[in-house]
């Protein structure tokens, strides 16, 4: 077997209430010479309205704390219903072969939702 056909399985989940006030999800900064590939988003509304929720990736551990920012370093925008949530990818957690995106060595993911308090789960791996 080539060195190529090795993967990480070691998936990894976090789970965080984020604020309008940015928030680390908790997973530490990626590490050198790695980058860490997202599987799987839930986000559940816990505002009551609609809003946006920003995943984003940057240079520390809370970055993303205004509109602004989150916006230009947005890895997904999801759009949530009042009190719903959204599964990305729909059907739920998929084959880790088939990551939604990637985040670079150093980086952390951060979450901004645009109106209020937003649960958060994410699925991801590094490698």
């Amino acid at each position: 077997m080539s060195d190529n056909s090795v993967r990480n399985t070691d998936i990894k989940t976090v789970r965080k209430l984020v604020t309008t006030a940015g928030t680390s999800i908790g997973a530490p900064a990626v590490p050198a010479g790695m980058k860490r590939w997202v599987t799987f988003i839930r986000a559940t509304n816990e505002f009551g309205a609609f809003q946006n929720l920003y995943v984003c990736s940057c240079t520390s551990a809370v970055y993303a704390t205004t509109m602004a920012k989150a916006s230009a370093t947005a890895k997904v925008n999801l759009i949530l219903g009042a009190l719903g949530h959204q599964n990305l990818p729909e059907a739920g957690p998929t084959d880790y072969s088939y990551p939604l995106f990637s985040i670079a060595e150093d980086k952390y993911i951060n979450a901004y939702p645009t109106k209020g308090n937003a649960s958060l789960f994410i699925q991801y791996y590094d490698e």
